[in-house]
């Protein structure tokens, strides 16, 4: 069952990857998806932790793990699990930008390492609003 799964996923993937941010990674018999290679905040406010994630799907026959991930900055605290991702199933990246203390256009980067020695470099970009202060802040 889980052949099949991965192989429509494989699929719905190929046909996704023209309209959307999506990209497919095929090594041997590794193979991968992203949800997404880039997270658009827009414009956030000043103050709290604004929150993101990446999902992972393993669509090959064989299971992988991240190795590594880091941010670019101190601003960005990164959550992730190094267990096997067997074939079939999914794992995240959870982000968290810490916006305190900085106003502006942003643009982060986090680069990721695969078990199957694949490296990727994924973005988390907007614009902290200093007007738009939380009030909870």
């Amino acid at each position: 069952m889980r052949v099949i799964i991965a192989i429509a996923f494989f699929i719905f993937g190929h046909s996704l990857h023209a309209q959307r941010d999506i990209d497919t990674i095929r090594i041997d018999s590794a193979c991968f998806i992203l949800d997404q290679t880039t997270v658009n905040t827009d414009t956030i406010p000043l103050g709290p932790t604004h929150e993101f994630s990446y999902t992972l799907f393993n669509c090959g026959l064989v299971p992988i793990r991240f190795v590594s991930v880091k941010s670019s900055c101190g601003c960005i605290a990164i959550r992730w699990s190094n267990a096997r991702i067997q074939a079939g199933d999914s794992a995240k990246i959870d982000g968290y930008f810490l916006t305190r203390d900085r106003p502006g256009r942003f643009n982060k980067s986090i680069s990721v390492q695969l078990s199957t020695g694949h490296r990727m470099v994924l973005f988390v970009k907007g614009f902290v609003r200093e007007e738009l202060k939380s009030e909870n802040y």
